[in-house]
């Protein structure tokens, strides 16, 4: 018999973060390192002092740390809802220690960094109308360390009077909601590949007893020439505890919601129907077989979890099958039964993290999608399915050894958000 337990939420009980002083003021490029990094021995021992009137050296924005690193400030990632992410460029002195404090001259390296910075005066005036808490995001990533190629890491944390920088990985290839919508549907081979770093990924969270609540697209970043996803956005993270008297039972981290979290069309339904307590981790699987069907189909499969949606429907009932041939869209057995397992209805229901990755497909013993592009065309062929679409991925079946498929990264936003630059 299973005992009753009390599950508890502590929104507040990861460790304090580690925040250091920080100050954002003027840097000057020394030399622009284009191909080959520079040594200490390329530069002499005592240069000259830089000549800032010949034009020859850059001004900068630089984010000088406590901690020592440097980092110039570059174009706007992504808009935040308490600021931005900008793109960042480590820079390294070609001075000395006394002379780097005087001069600020620097030269860039090949490291690239992403630095979410928070306004403390936005963070002040909107947490009341936002559900995202960016210190809880930065103590999440702190407690989580910068271990795990599929979550991303912090590397260090410094903030001025006015603004809380995150400096963190970064990863070129942006976000996985524009790699589909940019190419469409991708392969079973290539979205095997990404559900199996992206549960990985969630096995960390679980075992550390954190739930994301807001897996979605836009919150996974895919670096398209490594082919590496890494899971972002812990604004909405919850640090979870549990206390049960029986060591058979299985790990569930529950909490009370007050309000929504994440975005709707990933929503499980016991966050839709606003239950009092709902199972974090199992929200968070449901978020993540809703981002494979995506990424399967091309398309967003419902667009809310509720009965009022037609599709979803289809989906609690197990008929995957039925919206797949409305679509004209061929999957393979193996995922279909899959995401049958992880869109059930009831979180209970739902299989664990650890069940979803000894699922016989999240094995790599057989191409199966180079096989459903054989059986499509051998269909079409012989009229038992004669579609446009059909015809075309034979077209591609045959000939993607010659010609390949190329992927371009999604295009980033231009416009630099000024007022978190300090004028110099």
């Amino acid at each position: 018999m299973t005992a009753n337990r009390r599950i508890v939420v502590q929104n507040d009980s990861f460790p304090k973060p580690t925040i250091l002083k920080a100050f954002v003021g003027a840097g000057y490029i020394y030399a622009d390192i284009s191909e080959d990094p520079v040594t200490s021995d390329s530069f002499p021992t005592s240069p000259a002092s830089p000549n800032l009137e010949r034009g020859s050296i850059e001004k900068v924005n630089v984010l000088y740390s406590s901690f020592g690193a440097r980092y110039e400030l570059g174009r706007v990632l992504k808009k935040a809802i308490y600021g931005v992410v900008l793109h960042a460029t480590l820079l390294s002195p070609v001075l000395t220690s006394e002379q780097a404090n005087q001069h600020k001259a620097f030269t860039r390296t090949h490291v690239s960094f992403a630095i979410k910075i928070y306004s403390k005066e936005l963070i002040a005036s909107h947490s009341s109308q936002s559900k995202e808490n960016p210190f809880m995001e930065v103590a999440a990533l702190q407690f989580l360390g910068d271990h795990h190629p599929s979550i991303m890491g912090q590397v260090e944390c410094c903030a001025d009077e006015a603004y809380v920088y995150s400096i963190m990985r970064f990863c070129p290839g942006g976000e996985l909601f524009d790699h589909i919508a940019q190419c469409g549907r991708i392969s079973e081979a290539e979205s095997r590949r990404i559900f199996r770093q992206l549960m990985s990924g969630l096995q960390v969270l679980e075992d550390r007893g954190v739930g994301h609540l807001d897996i979605s697209l836009e919150n996974l970043l895919y670096n398209t020439s490594q082919q590496q996803i890494m899971i972002i956005d812990f604004g909405m993270c919850a640090k979870l505890t549990q206390e049960t008297s029986t060591e058979e039972e299985q790990k569930h981290f529950h909490t009370i919601l007050n309000n929504y979290c994440g975005k709707k069309n990933y929503m499980a339904p016991e966050i839709i129907a606003q239950n009092s307590f709902i199972d974090a981790i199992k929200c968070d699987i449901w978020s993540a077989g809703i981002c494979l069907l995506y990424i399967l189909l091309g398309f967003p499969p419902i667009e809310v979890a509720s009965v009022s949606d037609l599709r979803y429907r289809y989906l609690i009932n197990g008929k995957l099958n039925e919206l797949l041939e409305h679509w004209g869209c061929c999957l393979s057995a193996e995922v279909i039964d899959l995401l049958h397992s992880i869109l059930r209805e009831r979180p209970e229901d739902r299989p664990s993290v650890r069940q979803i990755l000894s699922h016989p497909w999240m094995s790599d013993d057989i191409n199966r999608e180079e096989e459903i592009k054989k059986q499509r065309w051998l269909r079409s062929i012989s009229g038992e399915e004669m579609d446009v679409s059909a015809v075309e991925e034979a077209k591609s079946y045959v000939t993607s050894s010659l010609h390949p498929p190329s992927s371009s990264p999604s295009s980033l936003t231009s416009k630099i958000f000024e007022s978190l630059y300090v004028r110099t």
